[in-house]
């Protein structure tokens, strides 16, 4: 989140911690932390990850919100936050050389 108006904008870090994983081969403990900036200003949200930067998108509603990535090879990836506890799942669905490959995450999310 560059230029100009940063010094105006009011970003917000959304921390996720995620310590199970579910996927074809049954639930097992697995970690994994993904860092979300969002920009009250422009509304613009970013993922940090181990790839850089990604632009994802941001859903609110009343119970809580969703962090919504597409990748070029068109596999769509969602992070859903309970807004009253923090709960979250971090869902996968990636395309590799041709096959699904589903996962989901479950863990918390904080400011």
């Amino acid at each position: 989140m560059s230029g100009a108006t940063d010094a105006a904008a009011e970003v917000v870090n959304v921390e996720c911690v995620f310590d199970m994983r579910r996927d074809a081969d049954g639930t097992k403990s697995d970690r994994m932390e993904l860092h979300y900036k969002l920009d009250k200003t422009t509304g613009r949200a970013i993922l940090e990850g181990n790839a850089g930067l990604s632009d994802v998108v941001l859903h609110m509603g009343t119970e809580g919100f969703s962090f919504i990535e597409v990748t070029g090879s068109g596999a769509v990836m969602t992070t859903t936050v309970v807004i009253s506890t923090g709960r979250a799942v971090h869902s996968r669905n990636t395309v590799i050389v041709r096959e699904l490959v589903e996962s989901q995450y479950l863990g918390r999310c904080s400011r």
